[in-house]
């Protein structure tokens, strides 16, 4: 999977428009580890996002699993010492 240039078509998102929000909305939770590059969005707060909008163990396991991929490749380029780990 190569970089989208300038004149990509934009990918469809369609279904998955949801999903792609709820990460954003779950991004802002994430609290400044003060040493650089990006902490993961705190399991307490997906649990509970989840059980707001009735959504299943799956969302949780989705949502973890694509924020540990996010914070392993941000925080490996930036060279932070930050985990991901949970």
């Amino acid at each position: 999977m190569g970089k989208v240039k300038p004149g990509d078509e934009r990918p469809e998102i369609g279904l998955n428009a949801w999903l792609l929000h709820a990460y954003a909305e779950l991004s802002t939770c994430r609290i400044n580890s003060g040493m650089g590059g990006v902490a993961p969005i705190p399991w307490k707060a997906v649990a509970d996002y989840a059980e707001y909008h009735r959504l299943d163990d799956m969302f949780v396991d989705i949502i973890i699993a694509a924020d540990s991929e996010f914070t392993a490749h941000v925080n490996k380029d930036s060279g932070s010492k930050v985990n991901g780990d949970r």
